[in-house]
């Protein structure tokens, strides 16, 4: 039997973390019949939900590849989809793990396109998903964005878009699509992880068994910067902004 697992990433609960260690220990998992992406990057963001998107080109892979003609955005979205069907076919039996963030705004519609494309190659589809309560993420969420550059938020803004992009609506949309008994979530607290390890949790949750720490390492990523990192990060960004008269401003350093 084959089964394709997809874990949709809900904001601030670990989701780099588990797409790291599963993208790492990729060959590890093969040899355990658990299927995972070995190229870069594993988020699958990127290159798996931008498939099914009905406006493709608002996506954030299009702004990174334009300017690109409407012929070479084709063709590439074409090779995104011979590299996902070559991964599927490679399986005899098993499990496969795709990991994205922005599978949480797909659409009803876009998630059915999703489904009818991995159709052929699966027996099942799954979902799996861990939740956080909004209220609780307001800081990590506003070190997000001064990791990633952006001007800081008031706190009433930031409390606005926290609420929105955490919202538990589009678990809905994922029940109704794949029926109850295949969608699985969990609440996002290190203190009740199975075996307190979030990546055992992780694979406990979907009844995989055998695979913990020893075989699938969890390697941390896109951490809180703490209190004195996102100090120190505000006034470095004020100093030494990225951009200078409308270009990369050298003085940053190593910001190319």
């Amino acid at each position: 039997m084959k089964t394709l697992v997809l874990h949709i990433g809900m904001a601030k609960t670990g989701t780099s973390s588990i797409q790291h260690s599963l993208g790492e220990a990729s060959a590890v998992l093969r040899e355990r019949s658990v299927i995972c992406a070995p190229w870069k990057p594993y988020n699958h963001s990127f290159d798996f939900t931008v498939l099914f998107l009905q406006n493709a080109k608002k996506s954030h892979y299009y702004k990174q590849r334009s300017p690109i003609t409407d012929a070479d955005w084709d063709a590439l979205l074409q090779q995104l989809r011979e590299q996902w069907i070559d991964l599927f076919s490679s399986m005899d039996q098993g499990v496969c793990i795709i990991s994205a963030e922005n599978l949480t705004r797909l659409s009803s519609a876009e998630i059915q396109s999703l489904l009818t494309f991995v159709a052929p190659f699966f027996d099942r589809v799954r979902a799996i998903a861990y939740v956080r309560d909004p209220l609780k993420s307001i800081k990590s969420q506003w070190e997000q964005d001064v990791k990633e550059l952006q001007e800081p938020m008031d706190g009433q803004a930031v409390l606005k878009r926290t609420k929105q992009r955490l919202g538990y609506r589009f678990l809905q949309k994922w029940r109704e699509c794949l029926g109850s008994d295949n969608l699985v979530v969990r609440k996002f607290d290190p203190a009740a992880f199975h075996n307190g390890s979030l990546m055992e949790d992780f694979f406990h949750a979907l009844g995989i068994d055998g695979l913990g720490e020893t075989t699938v390492e969890k390697l941390e990523s896109n951490q809180s910067l703490g209190a004195n990192g996102t100090a120190f990060l505000l006034a470095f960004n004020s100093r030494y902004p990225q951009y200078l008269n409308g270009a990369i401003n050298p003085q940053r350093g190593l910001a190319r």
